[in-house]
C-alpha cells in the first residue's frame, strides 16, 4: 500500500532533531550549558517556557492537553555509557535500575508501591532508559494537581541526587542486569554488535555497550557506581522536562524549590577521550551468523564530524541532504519490485553517532547465494546516483511530500501527545537544535523548499560520499564454505565497481487512475440506526453493507478507516495461505498500478491504506487528513475492486517468508509460535505458526483464488471515526459502497478448540544463544462474558505483580515476567491466561515451581483489596486516556460490531465495571480457573549447536 508518506514522517524527524552539517572533528565540552538557541539565530517554539535554577539545573515547561489531564516528567542527564570509564561498562545503565531501588525519600521496594498508590504502574507510567549519551527517566503523572505534581518532583528528584547505593540492592540487582542482557542476547544483536564494532573501530562506541560486559557486571560495586553517579549526575549536566495539560506559572515554583536545592559532589569530570575511526580508504567486513536466517549486504560511507550551531543554512544543506536520501529509497523501493528474486529488502539511510560519525548506506537483504549480485546492484544504483544524478520528477515527488508532511503537522498540532513532545524536545537538546512549533517548521522549510534545486540535492548526495571511507561488509548466513572472507569482498568490489554505468530513464507518472471512478447504481439504505449514548451512527445498505460514523476531535483533521470484508483466516484452504497472502496483497500495488507506481501518483497525499487477516476477517486499514477523504475512499474501493497479485510480489514474499523461517528455526520464539502455541490448542493445526513446507506450496494462484471471491462478494463492513463532515462521508460511503453488488450478509462466526488439561511440552531448539522460556497456562475462556474479561485480565496483572516480586526481585532471575489473559474471539469457549518467563538454562523446573506456588496462592490463599486497587488504579487513569482515543472506537468498539453488536454497549459500562471490580471477584476467577489439573506447562531451552562437521 502507500508507504511514501510514512518514509517521509520518517526520514523529516531525521531532518528536524537528526542531522548535521560537518566539518573536521574537534573535542568538546563536557557540559554545554545553556540551550541550542543561545548560539543560533532560530528562535524556539513560543509554547517552551524555559529556565536555569542558580546551581545550573534547566528546565523547560510547555502546557498541553492532549491527553487530557495527563502530565509527563521527564529528568535528561546528559550522560550514557559513552562516559564510563574502563571499570565502570556497563554502569550508566546499572545505575538506572539502582534508582528505583532506594533513594532519600523511597527505601528499597517502596517506589514502586508509591507509583501504584498515585495510579501509575511500574513499568507502564515509570520508565528510563539509557543510551550512549544519554540517561532519560520518566514519570506520568495522572493529572497536574499540584499534590500529583509534588509527589512526582520528589521521585524525579530523589533520581538526580537522592540514590542510596546500598551494596545489598546492588548485589540483588545484579542477577536481573545479567537476566535482562540475556533476554536482549539474540543472534540479531551479536550480528549487531559485531557490526558496530567492526564499523566504530578506533572510538569508544564499541567500547560502551549499554548493557555492559559480564566482566564489569560481576564486579561491579558501590564506589564503582558513586563515582559515575557523582561524576555526571551534576545540576548542571540535567534538564527537567515537563510537558502536559498544567499551569506553567503554577509549576515553577514547585521546579525551584525540589530543584534549587540540588548540589553536585566533586569535581567536574575529566571529558573522555573519543577515538577517531580507524579504517583504510576501502575496508570490508564479514560476520557469519548461520542463525540469522538471511544476509545483509551493505555499502557505507563513514567519516568523522563536528556538530556545527543550528542555523538556517545548515538545515538547508541538512534539507538537501534528506531530500536525496528519500530520492534513493524510492530508488531502490522501485528496483526491489523488479528484481523481487534477489531482494526481500533493501534501503537507504543515514545518521550520526554523538555528533562524531556520520554513516551513510545503502543495503540490500538477499538469500547467501546472492551476496555478489546483491553487492553488483547495489554498488551499480550507488554509482549511477553519484554520476548522473537525479530526475525533476523524483525532486518534485518528495517535495510535494515534503509540503504535505509540513502542512499536516499543522493541522494536527492539537493531537500532539505529550509524552511524545517531551521526547522529541530531549531529542532536539541532545542533538544541540532548536524546537520548532509546526508553524514554525512551515515557515522556515517552505521557503527552503522553493529554492531547493536538482543541483543542490545532487551535490549534497555526492557530498555524502565523497568525503568519507567506504565500508562494504556481508553480515548473516553466508557461510566461509562459499568462500567469502574480507579478501574475497574486497575483490568482488573491485570487480563489480569497475562496471560503467548508465543514465536512469525518466519516470513515466501517471494520474491516480481511479479518480473517475463514479458507479452508476444509487444506494440504497434498508436501515439506519443511532446509538446516542456513544456518538454512533450505523447505515445498513440494501447491499449488506454495513457502516459505522463516529465523529470525534480526538485528532484534528483526520480520520481513520477498517473496512472488513470476508471470512479471513476461517476461510483460509490450508494451512500458511495466511503468511504470504498478506505480503502479496500488501506490496502488489492495484491490478492497475504496482506498489511503487502508486505511491508516485500518491505523492502529496496523506492516504495510508494496509492490509491484514484478522480471525474472521480481510481488513484494510486506512487514514488520512480530512482534506484527502475521497482518495483514500478510492484507493480503498480499488483495493477490493481491482486487487493487484503480482508475481514479483509473490517471489519477494516467499523469500521474506523463508528468510524469517530460518531465523525462527534456531530461536526460542520461534518454537513458541510454531509448537508451544499448537501444544496449547491441544494440536490444532489451524493455530501457530505452519510448517514452512504449507507456505512453500501456496501459488500466486492459489492467492487470487481465495482472495477474489472474497473481495468480490464477501460480508463487508466499514467503520469510519475522526474529524469529518458527516454528510460528505455518508455521501462518499453510498458513492463507492453503497453501490457494489449485493455481498454475502453478515452474521456471527464460532468455531472450537480445546486445551491440553495437565499436559507437559519439552522442545529443544539448536541456538548459540543460552536462554530457555519457561511457559504456564491454564484455561479459562471466551471474550464474550466482557465482564469476566475485565476481571481475568485483572487477575493476570495481579499474578504478574506477584511474580515480578518473587522472579525478579527476591531471585533476581529474570528481567520481565509476562502474564496475560487471551481469552478466544472466534473459538467459543476457549481463553487461556499464561505465564512467560526467560531464564538461564537450568533455572527451568525452579521457576516452573515458583510460578505455580504463585498460583496456588492465589486460588488457595486469597486476594487483598489492595492489591485490587493497586492494579485497577493505574488501569482507571489509563482508561480515562483510552476513551478519547480514535483507535480504541475503531479496533475495540466498532469494527465487526455488525457481526458482534454488544460490542455497542461495552463503552457504556467500562469505566464503572472496572471500578467496581472486588477482591473476592478475583479470587472467585483464581479459584475457577488456577488449578493445578487443568494447567498445560511448557519449556523451550536452547541447545547449543553441533559444531560444523560434527
Amino acid at each position: 500500500m502507500k508507504k511514501t508518506y510514512v518514509y517521509f514522517v520518517y526520514f523529516m524527524l531525521l531532518v528536524a532533531v537528526g542531522c548535521s552539517s560537518y566539518v573536521q572533528a574537534e573535542s568538546t565540552e563536557c557540559f554545554k550549558p545553556g540551550w541550542p538557541s543561545d548560539r543560533s539565530i532560530i528562535k524556539p517554539d513560543p509554547g517552551l517556557v524555559r529556565g536555569t535554577l542558580n546551581n545550573g539545573f534547566r528546565y523547560v515547561v510547555m502546557e498541553n492537553d492532549e491527553p487530557e489531564n495527563r502530565v509527563a516528567v521527564y529528568l535528561y542527564i546528559q550522560a550514557g555509557s559513552i562516559n564510563e570509564n574502563d571499570k565502570q561498562r556497563g554502569g550508566a545503565h546499572y545505575l538506572e535500575h539502582m534508582l528505583f531501588n532506594g533513594s532519600t525519600h523511597f527505601k528499597p521496594g517502596e517506589l514502586v508501591t508509591f507509583f501504584q498508590e498515585i495510579g501509575m504502574t511500574f513499568g507502564d507510567d515509570a520508565n528510563a532508559h539509557t543510551g550512549y549519551d544519554r540517561t532519560v527517566y520518566q514519570v506520568d503523572l495522572p493529572d497536574g494537581a499540584e499534590d500529583n505534581l509534588r509527589k512526582g518532583f520528589l521521585i524525579v528528584s530523589d533520581y538526580a541526587r537522592g540514590a542510596l547505593l546500598l551494596e545489598t540492592e546492588i548485589e540483588r540487582e545484579r542477577g536481573v542486569i545479567l537476566a535482562e542482557k540475556r533476554t536482549r542476547d539474540s543472534v540479531r544483536y551479536r550480528a549487531s554488535e559485531a557490526s558496530r564494532k567492526f564499523k566504530y573501530r578506533g572510538t569508544l562506541i564499541p567500547e560502551r555497550p549499554i548493557i555492559g560486559v559480564e566482566e564489569t557486571l560481576e564486579k561491579m560495586d558501590r564506589a564503582t557506581l558513586k563515582e559515575y553517579y557523582d561524576n555526571w549526575y551534576r545540576p548542571e549536566n540535567m534538564v527537567l522536562v515537563v510537558v502536559g495539560d498544567i499551569d506553567t506559572h503554577a509549576v515553577l515554583p514547585v521546579i525551584t524549590e525540589f530543584f534549587e536545592p540540588l548540589k553536585a559532589e566533586g569535581s567536574p569530570p575529566a571529558c573522555y577521550e573519543f577515538g577517531s575511526i580507524d579504517h583504510p580508504e576501502i575496508d570490508a567486513f564479514y560476520h557469519y551468523e548461520k542463525e540469522l536466517g538471511k544476509t545483509e549486504v551493505t555499502i557505507e560511507s563513514i567519516m568523522e564530524i563536528d556538530r556545527v550551531d543550528d542555523s538556517v543554512e545548515a538545515r538547508f544543506e541538512d534539507l538537501g541532504r534528506y531530500v536525496s536520501m528519500l530520492i534513493m529509497q524510492n530508488r531502490l523501493e522501485k528496483y526491489k519490485e523488479k528484481n523481487a528474486e534477489i531482494f526481500s529488502d533493501a534501503g537507504y539511510f543515514s545518521d550520526d553517532m554523538l555528533q562524531r560519525v556520520q554513516t551513510t548506506m545503502l543495503y540490500g537483504v538477499t538469500e547467501g547465494k546472492d551476496w555478489k549480485t546483491t553487492l553488483k546492484q547495489l554498488d551499480y544504483q550507488l554509482r549511477q546516483a553519484i554520476t548522473f544524478g537525479f530526475t525533476e520528477d523524483e525532486l518534485e515527488r518528495v517535495k510535494k511530500d515534503l509540503e504535505s508532511y509540513l502542512e499536516s503537522s499543522v493541522m494536527t498540532e492539537d493531537s500532539r501527545d505529550s509524552e511524545r513532545l517531551a521526547r522529541l524536545i530531549i531529542r532536539h537538546l541532545s542533538e544541540d537544535h532548536v524546537f520548532l512549533s509546526p508553524e514554525q517548521e512551515l515557515a522556515l522549510y517552505t521557503p527552503m523548499l522553493e529554492r531547493l534545486t536538482l543541483e543542490s540535492v545532487n551535490t549534497e548526495f555526492r557530498n555524502a560520499w565523497k568525503n568519507g571511507k567506504r565500508l562494504i561488509s556481508v553480515v548473516g548466513n553466508t557461510g566461509p564454505e562459499e568462500g567469502l572472507s574480507q579478501k574475497t569482498i574486497l575483490a568482488e568490489y573491485k570487480k563489480v565497481s569497475a562496471i560503467e554505468v548508465a543514465q536512469i530513464k525518466e519516470s513515466d507518472t501517471s494520474v491516480f487512475p481511479y479518480l473517475q471512478i463514479a458507479p452508476d447504481a444509487e444506494a440504497s439504505v434498508r436501515n439506519t440506526e443511532m446509538y446516542s449514548d456513544i456518538g454512533i451512527k450505523k447505515i445498513e445498505f440494501a447491499n449488506n453493507v454495513t457502516v459505522s460514523f463516529k465523529k470525534t476531535d480526538f485528532d484534528p483533521n483526520s480520520l481513520k478507516i477498517s473496512l472488513d470484508v470476508g471470512q479471513g483466516k476461517f476461510s483460509e484452504p490450508s494451512p500458511g495461505m495466511e503468511l504470504i497472502t498478506g505480503i502479496v496483497v500488501n506490496d502488489s500495488g492495484t491490478g492497475t498500478l504496482t506498489e511503487t507506481e502508486l505511491s508516485e501518483v500518491l505523492a502529496g497525499s496523506s492516504v495510508n491504506v494496509s492490509f491484514s487477516i484478522t480471525e474472521q476477517s480481510f481488513r484494510l486499514n486506512g487514514s488520512s487528513l480530512t482534506k484527502d477523504v475521497e482518495v483514500l475512499f478510492q484507493l480503498l474501493y480499488a483495493t477490493i475492486q481491482d486487487p493487484g497479485f503480482r508475481m514479483s510480489a509473490y517471489v519477494q514474499g516467499q523469500n521474506k517468508i523463508k528468510q524469517m523461517y530460518d531465523r525462527l528455526d534456531n530461536d526460542i520464539y520461534g518454537v513458541v509460535q510454531s509448537k508451544v502455541s499448537r501444544f496449547l490448542a491441544n494440536g490444532d493445526p489451524r493455530v501457530g505458526l505452519p510448517p514452512h513446507e504449507s507456505v512453500e506450496k501456496v501459488s500466486l494462484e492459489d492467492i487470487r483464488k481465495w482472495i477474489l471471491p472474497q473481495f468480490q462478494n464477501g460480508s463487508l463492513e466499514i467503520a469510519i471515526v475522526g474529524d469529518f463532515d458527516e454528510g460528505k462521508i455518508e455521501k462518499l460511503v453510498e458513492k463507492y459502497f453503497g453501490t457494489l453488488p449485493e455481498r454475502n450478509p453478515i452474521g456471527p462466526m464460532a468455531s472450537t478448540l480445546t486445551f491440553p488439561h495437565g499436559r507437559h511440552l519439552n522442545a529443544e531448539v539448536d541456538s548459540s544463544v543460552e536462554k530457555s522460556i519457561v511457559i504456564v497456562a491454564w484455561p479459562t475462556a471466551d471474550m464474550w462474558d466482557i465482564k469476566r474479561t475485565r476481571r481475568l485480565h485483572v487477575l493476570a496483572k495481579i499474578f504478574s505483580e506477584r511474580l515480578r516480586l518473587e522472579v525478579r526481585e527476591k531471585l533476581g532471575a529474570s528481567y520481565a515476567p509476562r502474564v496475560y489473559s487471551a481469552p478466544g474471539i472466534l473459538y467459543r469457549g476457549y481463553g487461556k491466561l499464561m505465564v512467560e518467563i526467560v531464564v538461564a538454562p537450568g533455572m527451568e523446573k525452579e521457576i516452573r515451581d515458583v510460578i505455580l506456588t504463585v498460583a496456588h496462592s492465589l486460588s488457595h490463599e486469597g486476594i487483598s483489596s489492595v492489591e485490587v486497587e493497586r492494579v485497577v488504579g493505574p488501569l482507571m487513569n489509563s482508561l480515562r486516556d483510552t476513551v478519547k482515543s480514535n483507535d480504541y472506537w475503531l479496533n475495540s468498539v466498532m469494527i465487526q460490531a455488525a457481526r458482534y453488536p454488544q460490542k455497542f454497549e461495552w463503552p457504556k459500562t467500562m469505566k464503572e465495571d472496572y471500578a467496581s471490580i472486588s477482591s473476592m471477584e478475583i479470587e472467585a476467577l483464581a479459584k475457577k480457573y488456577l488449578t493445578e489439573t487443568a494447567k498445560a506447562t511448557a519449556e523451550v531451552v536452547s541447545v547449543q549447536p553441533a559444531a560444523e562437521g560434527e
